[in-house]
């Protein structure tokens, strides 16, 4: 019976203690709600009318909304949400923050108030967040106060009041939940901590996918770390069991990863280096801005680390409550575990590379960044490495707790003897206690949270008129204008009415008001943003147009919503080109106006695209297994642009087709531009044969909405292969010159007269040469269009830019005819392009026209040594010669200068012949080229113009002593025909025989 009595009183006691437990648990609970209150202060105050800000609050907001109608009305189709029509799984463009929406379901049904609904979940992130690290750490200290303050340290971390507008990395709250079931599991193997563990860590991989992978992470290293050290505890069965918790956490994970996946292997959603680059901070900024207002919790860490273990056993915390607690570590090792963790978390926060500051940088120093990267999949889909710092900052919480325990036992035991200390102790503890609060809490409120800020949303009755009369139509697809890309920025223009703009940032505006009435966007924005976006917001741009709206009518858009107020805030100068060009389209019809807020429907139109014609080209070498670029070039001879969804599959078929008969083919998606109104390239990127050889190459259509085409070329595969230039769908259609002809100094004034056939996404540079006859350049200017104030990459399809240049033709430049050439190319890496014609046929040089450089001269100014007029046909005359010596000796030049005059315009080039002849009719020198050395030929003279040609005769060297003379003519080349004299005593002869009498004198 005593021992029956003694067993209640036990348990009572126990049951007690425990009701004693959740009483102060809950006061902890309570403790944190109200610092929240207080470190969100004003916001604390608007809960149902306004954010934090509206930027990424606003991106969260409509996420968890759109989870929560979705699960309400059409739960099977939780990805696919109202932006980005019409690409699928478009929540996946960022986190899904699902167990907060399961959370927010209730609040949503009943209060029809998204901010309400947002800002409970936005507090919710810092109480939870506080209270499971105090969890976790009453678990490892056996201290509740050190526990609450772990819990400050956590959840109103620098780290946490930088990103308030990102719930997403707010809602850390499973992460020590997750660690501490597991510790729980390992240390009693009990089937419900184990499926908490998995619970919990399932509620983290689905509120953020970045925490995901860090909790993951954290798992790994304390399973690795716990291995280590109770090597001896490793069973079959153990791990068996953690496989088989794992393998559940997969089952519940996977269904809500395999979007995200999708959108990876679709949309190409990886990071590449340098982006991670951008976005990894200094060591600098990391231990200003995140560590040093935190001081004193890093000092209470350190505290955790150093300080020895007092009046524990080495398996954890005394039992409690006349219950065993079973660690699986003691407080030592998990004092060096959350060490590392901390460490560890710092560590990948740099990022790939080590950079302690601005000028001190070691980009060849490769951090644990970088391994994760290269071989762990995932980690290419994160743009961030500083979120690492979560892992530190939870580190620094646990070892805080570790701390302030240690040093209360270590002060516990310098006044063990003292009886007076011992009587006031209670109060000293109390003292001590809220003066380490304070060394926490202050430092937070005055540099880390004093930033808050309140921005009021309209809802309810101040809901603009427009979105209200939207929620009233059936489900349609719309698009508002301006876009929300052109809106990142606060407004430049003041004054602003702030119920039509928002003073902070407007990108978001679109996406918050879509949460009342839900219709289909093509526009947006997320973590990720479809690459083809691009296109459309660049199209949108110059809307109304024809291209604009075959753009929308392509992509089955009803409604066209234009915000005036939004207009002149941000594209001031295109609201008046809008209002004046919207009624010369008859495709849009006006539909309501609600204020500055207009709605036009959009006349359907059916895609016709029996106007595309496809030509090809294959370049005809490349280099062995490498990319090699074909080009598919789309001409468009309709009277209205083609369009195409960027979620139609364009696709070919590739065939290298070897001399022996063996092929190898490839089935290629190709990205066909949204919109083709004259032309569009489309590049097709496959990899060469690695044999080098004669290759064929076949491309042929296979799915989308090109026409039937195969295109078929030999390709020469070799080492040292040069690179093809690039086709872009510009056309020179026609060029000026100032002056039919120039004068060595002159200034050459050329205009280029360019069309654009299709978008130019870059920026190219012209490039005007003077090129002699062998290729020599004797001038050149290059430049962007128009003196670089008209950019190629904002021409618009169809528009025609007049472009001019100028050259300087050099003075020392003598008589000719020169060729003048115009191309494109690409300024970043001087890569050649080829322009195309008005039918996408290649131009393989985008001009090539010749220039007439002569001085200009009478006959009557001329001095001419031995005049003439001798009439060659009816085509030219020679008025006369010079030459510089009348006596050479042998091997020794002389200069001879004709001076002809054109009769009349000629179609042929005639070659002149200088010949040296001797007495008995031998040939001993002579110089035959058509006029000017081939510069000037004689089918560019002007009838009446005069050429001085200049020619120089060397004597052979054994050519013997005597008396020579000169004869001179012109031929045809192709025929050697030469033409007559037709005047004077030699009329008929086939030569002109000059009457100076030449000399050559043997020395």
């Amino acid at each position: 019976m005593n021992e029956e009595r003694d067993l209640g009183r036990k348990l009572n006691k126990q049951s007690s203690s425990l009701a004693h437990a959740a009483n102060v648990d809950l006061l902890a609970l309570l403790g944190f709600s109200l610092l929240t209150l207080l470190m969100i202060y004003p916001l604390s105050l608007h809960l149902a009318e306004a954010l934090q800000d509206t930027s990424d609050s606003l991106l969260n907001l409509w996420i968890t909304n759109w989870q929560a109608h979705r699960l309400l009305t059409s739960p099977l189709q939780l990805f696919d949400t109202n932006i980005f029509y019409p690409y699928p799984n478009t929540l996946a463009y960022s986190e899904i923050l699902f167990p907060n929406v399961l959370l927010s379901v209730p609040i949503f049904a009943l209060a029809d108030n998204p901010i309400l609904t947002y800002n409970l979940m936005f507090l919710l992130s810092f109480i939870l967040s506080a209270f499971s690290l105090y969890l976790l750490a009453y678990r490892l200290s056996g201290n509740r106060y050190a526990a609450f303050v772990a819990g400050l340290v956590f959840a109103f971390s620098p780290y946490r009041a930088g990103h308030l507008s990102q719930l997403q990395l707010l809602t850390m709250q499973w992460m020590p939940l997750t660690l501490l079931y597991l510790d729980r599991y390992l240390g009693r193997r009990r089937t419900k901590d184990g499926l908490l563990f998995c619970t919990f860590f399932t509620a983290q991989c689905l509120s953020s996918f970045y925490y995901a992978f860090y909790t993951g992470l954290a798992v790994g290293l304390y399973l690795l770390y716990y291995f280590v050290l109770r090597w001896r505890k490793i069973s079959l069965s153990l791990i068996l069991k953690l496989a088989l918790l794992g393998g559940l956490i997969a089952v519940l994970v996977i269904p809500f990863a395999l979007p995200y996946f999708q959108v990876s292997r679709d949309l190409g959603m990886e990071r590449t280096l340098s982006e991670l680059v951008a976005f990894s901070p200094r060591l600098r900024t990391l231990l200003k801005g995140y560590l040093l207002p935190g001081l004193a919790a890093l000092v209470l860490a350190l505290l955790g680390f150093f300080l020895p273990e007092r009046g524990q056993n080495p398996s954890g915390v005394p039992a409690r409550g006349g219950f065993a607690i079973h660690h699986s570590l003691s407080r030592r090792e998990n004092a060096v575990f959350y060490l590392i963790l901390a460490l560890f978390g710092l560590a990948m926060a740099l990022g790939p590379t080590l950079r302690v500051s601005k000028s001190l940088e070691w980009p060849a120093f490769p951090m644990p960044y970088r391994f994760f990267f290269d071989y762990f999949p995932g980690f290419k889909a994160m743009r961030a490495p500083s979120r690492f710092f979560s892992l530190t900052t939870l580190g620094l919480g646990v070892l805080a707790a570790l701390g302030i325990t240690s040093l209360e036992k270590a002060l516990v035991s310098l006044v063990r003897y003292s009886l007076f200390t011992i009587r006031y102790w209670t109060g000293w503890q109390w003292a001590w206690r809220g003066g380490i609060f304070l060394l926490v809490l202050y430092p937070l409120l005055l540099r880390s949270w004093a930033h808050v800020e309140v921005a009021f949303i309209e809802r309810g009755d101040r809901l603009p008129p427009v979105y209200r009369w939207l929620a009233q139509q059936p489900p349609t697809v719309i698009v508002e204008l301006p876009l929300a890309f052109r809106m990142a920025d606060p407004p430049s223009l003041e004054p602003i009415d702030p119920d039509q703009v928002w003073p902070t940032y407007n990108l978001f505006r679109y996406q918050y008001f879509s949460t009342y009435h839900w219709q289909e966007s093509i526009d947006g924005y997320s973590g990720f943003v479809p690459p083809r976006h691009g296109e459309i917001d660049w199209e949108m741009v110059h809307f109304p147009s024809e291209r604009a709206i075959s753009l929308l009518q392509g992509l089955d858009v009803e409604y066209v919503v234009l915000h005036e107020a939004l207009y002149r805030a941000y594209q001031p100068e295109r609201w008046p080109e809008v209002q004046e060009t919207l009624p010369t389209f008859g495709e849009l019809t006006l539909v309501e106006r609600f204020g500055q807020d207009v709605v036009y429907r959009v006349q359907p139109r059916a895609q016709t695209r029996d106007a595309l014609t496809v030509k090809g080209f294959l370049p005809l070498q490349t280099v062995p297994a490498e990319d090699y670029t074909a080009y598919l070039l789309v001409a468009n001879s309709g009277p209205r642009s083609c369009v195409v969804k960027p979620t139609e599959e364009v696709s070919v078929m590739t065939t290298w087709r070897a001399s022996n008969g063996e092929s190898t083919s490839q089935r290629i998606a190709v990205e066909m531009p949204l919109v083709t109104s004259g032309a569009s390239v489309v590049p097709v990127s496959l990899l060469s044969p690695a044999t080098p050889g004669e290759y064929h190459l076949l491309v042929n259509a296979t799915a989308g909405p090109l026409p039937s085409f195969s295109l078929e070329r030999p390709v020469l595969v070799s080492e040292g292969a040069e690179k093809a230039a690039e086709p872009v769908p510009v056309w020179l259609y026609d060029y000026s010159l100032d002056q039919d002809k120039y004068v060595p100094g002159d200034t050459l004034r050329l205009t280029l007269l360019w069309e654009a056939l299709g978008r130019l996404v870059e920026d190219y540079s012209v490039s005007v040469k003077l090129l002699d006859v062998d290729g020599a350049v004797l001038a050149q200017q290059d430049s962007g269009p128009q003196g670089g104030q008209h950019p190629t990459s904002r021409w618009r399809p169809g528009e025609r830019i007049a472009d001019r240049h100028e050259l300087k033709i050099p003075l020392d430049i003598p008589l000719g005819q020169y060729q003048l050439q115009v191309s494109l190319y690409r300024p970043t890496d001087l890569s050649r392009l080829i322009t195309l014609d008005e039918e996408a046929t290649l131009m393989e040089e985008s001009l090539s026209a010749w220039v007439k450089v002569k001085p200009h001269f009478e006959s009557g100014q001329l001095a001419i040594q031995h005049p003439l007029q001798v009439n060659l046909g009816d085509q030219v005359t020679l008025l006369g010669y010079d030459v510089s010596l009348e006596a050479v000796q042998p091997g020794q030049s002389l200069d001879l200068t004709l001076y002809w005059q054109a009769r009349r315009e000629m179609s042929e080039d005639y070659t002149v012949f200088t010949h040296l002849v001797a007495a008995d009719g031998r040939i001993v020198a002579q110089q035959d080229n058509q006029p000017a050395e081939g510069r000037y030929p004689t089918s560019i003279w002007d009838t009446g113009e005069i050429v001085v040609d200049r020619y120089r005769l060397t004597t052979a060297a054994d050519a013997p002593g005597g008396e020579y003379h000169l004869e001179v003519g012109m031929y045809l080349l192709s025929t050697l025909e030469r033409l007559k004299v037709a005047s004077g005593d030699e009329k008929g002869q086939d030569r002109i025989r000059l009457d100076l009498v030449f000399e050559v004198v043997i020395p």
